[in-house]
Parts: structure tokens; C-alpha cells; sequence
């Protein structure tokens, strides 16, 4: 790791080499296939390839390029304010996305959706590679954190292949069913057999009432909250039952995305039905609650 140096010049290439030197000291390692527990080269136990296993390294590929990206284009930055290459329309664009400390455009383009600034997003990039790091060395883990991927779909999706595989059901037949665990901390529960154990997300105009174990009003001035860990449970020819709220999870608060093939927003990640309160659920659809991957700084 590089040293750090402070500087207390308000001088713009000053200011943009401190960040710079900053980011790249704290930018993680790429991650390194054959660091890999046996865990994910012995697939299941009858035999099959493991789909989250598959889902984890497509993830890490993507982490891979966007880490190297972000650290070529920083160090060509640190030469061209240097004066040692030519400062590029693109390392112009980077320069001054890093001085308003705004995320660039290009790490964007290569990136995932997100809401936050440039510090809040380098931090969070690092929080993801280490997750996803210690999936990779572990291999089994106890709790996922869903807004941890890229493409969180495709990891829900390889669940439900996992339990068609095991169950020797038609995977075109299963759908999820929730639980709410009482509790938000993951090292107050314990693996489950089937489906996944969810923790990281959001909950937007509205909250977990935990005295009632259903949905509430959120705190005045708190408009987003903290999640308890969900049981994603696959369950075959599942109904919605009357007394939940069918709560959309985005990945961030913009909600708003592009149409993907299937004709959902691309930054749409799936329904989780939530006990519902008297109120029935046209109330929470009015009030736009809804559950996020990503809050905004």
C-alpha cells in the first residue's frame, strides 16, 4: 500500500493527487480464481455443478475489470497531472469528477447503479470486494449480502436452480417464499438448509415494526431504514397470500431504470412479501414503499 501524503493546498492539482493517491492505497487487489475453496470445485451434493458458485465468479470477473479500470485510469491521471502524458478528454472528465468528488462517468459505464458520491462509492466498492473475496476463499456463507452483485437477479435465480436440482423440481414451478427473521444481525442466526439468508437491505417509506413483526410508518425525518435478514425460501406453485404487501426491491432509490429483455426495469431485483398491517396494500403502494439495494449518501 502507498503512503499517503495530506495536503492543505487549495491548488486543484493538488487536491485531485491527494484523492487519487488516496484511492488507489485503499483500492483492493483483484481477486485471484485459484484462491478458491474446494468448496465450489465439489459442486453439490449430488454431484451438479453448484449455480451460486457459477454466479460468484461471473461477479468477480466483472469486480475484476472494473477494479483494474479504475486503477489504470488513476495512475494515467497521476502522469498526465504530472505533466508525463497528454491530459486526454477522458482524463480531463476524470480529473474533474475526482475535484467535485463526483464518481466518474467511465467508472459508471463499467461500475453498477449507484446513488452515492465518490467516497461513499469507493467505500462501498471495497465493502463488496471483500464480501465477495471471502465467498470465494470460504466458501460457504452463512448470510448473503444481495447488494453486494452486479446482477442480483442472476444470484436469486441460481438459488432457485439449486433447489430444483435437489428437490428434482421443475425449476419453472418455484417462486420464493419469505420469512422475517427478528433480528438484523448476522451473527445471531444460523445457515439454512435451503434457500439463502438475505441481509443489506434498505427499507424506503415505510419500517420494520418489530414489536408488531409487520410493516410501520417510517421515523419522522428517517425516511429509509435498516432491513431485517430475510429467509429466501424457494417454494413450489407458491400464492401470494391477502395479508402481505408485495414490496418491490430496487437497487437504488432512482428506482427508475432501463427495459430490459423481459420488459422490468433493469433496476428492478424482485418482490418480497412483507406482513402487511391493517391497512391493506394499496396503502404502502401510495406511499412508494419500497425495499433498495443502495441508499444515496
Amino acid at each position: 500500500m502507498r503512503s499517503r501524503t495530506i495536503s492543505t493546498s487549495n491548488d486543484p492539482d493538488d487536491l485531485v493527487s491527494v484523492s487519487v493517491s488516496k484511492i488507489l492505497g485503499d483500492l483492493p487487489d483483484k481477486l485471484l480464481l485459484e484462491k478458491s475453496s474446494s468448496f465450489h470445485a465439489n459442486g453439490t451434493t449430488d454431484g451438479s455443478t453448484n449455480a451460486l458458485s457459477v454466479v460468484l465468479f461471473q461477479e468477480i470477473r466483472k469486480f475484476n475489470v472494473l477494479l483494474g479500470f479504475v486503477k489504470t485510469t488513476l495512475e494515467d491521471l497521476e502522469l498526465a497531472i504530472r505533466g508525463e502524458v497528454v491530459m486526454s478528454a477522458q482524463l480531463e472528465s476524470l480529473y474533474t469528477s475526482i475535484l467535485i468528488k463526483r464518481v466518474p462517468e467511465a467508472w459508471m459505464a463499467v461500475g453498477y447503479p449507484s446513488l452515492k458520491g465518490l467516497e461513499g462509492w469507493v467505500t462501498d466498492l471495497i465493502d463488496r470486494v471483500v464480501f465477495m473475496k471471502d465467498w470465494l476463499e470460504r466458501g460457504l456463507v452463512k448470510v448473503f449480502w444481495l447488494p453486494a452483485f452486479f446482477f442480483p437477479q442472476g444470484f436469486l435465480t441460481a438459488v432457485l436452480q439449486n433447489y430444483a436440482r435437489k428437490h428434482k423440481v421443475a425449476i419453472n414451478l418455484l417462486d420464493f417464499a419469505f420469512e422475517v427473521l427478528e433480528t438484523e444481525e448476522v451473527g445471531e442466526v444460523e445457515r439454512v438448509e435451503d434457500g439463502v439468508l438475505i441481509h443489506g437491505l434498505w427499507m424506503q417509506s415505510c419500517r420494520w415494526d418489530w414489536e408488531r413483526t409487520k410493516l410501520g410508518d417510517e421515523v419522522v425525518k428517517k425516511v429509509v431504514s435498516s432491513c431485517p435478514i430475510l429467509h429466501f425460501l424457494p417454494d413450489e406453485e407458491h400464492e401470494v397470500m391477502d395479508d402481505v404487501y408485495v414490496c418491490p426491491c430496487y437497487k437504488t432509490m432512482l428506482r427508475a431504470g432501463k427495459l430490459s429483455t423481459s420488459g422490468t426495469s433493469t433496476n428492478f431485483v424482485v418482490s418480497v412479501e412483507l406482513p402487511n398491517d391493517d391497512r391493506g396494500s394499496d396503502f404502502w403502494v401510495l406511499r412508494g414503499a419500497a425495499l433498495l439495494c443502495s441508499k444515496q449518501d
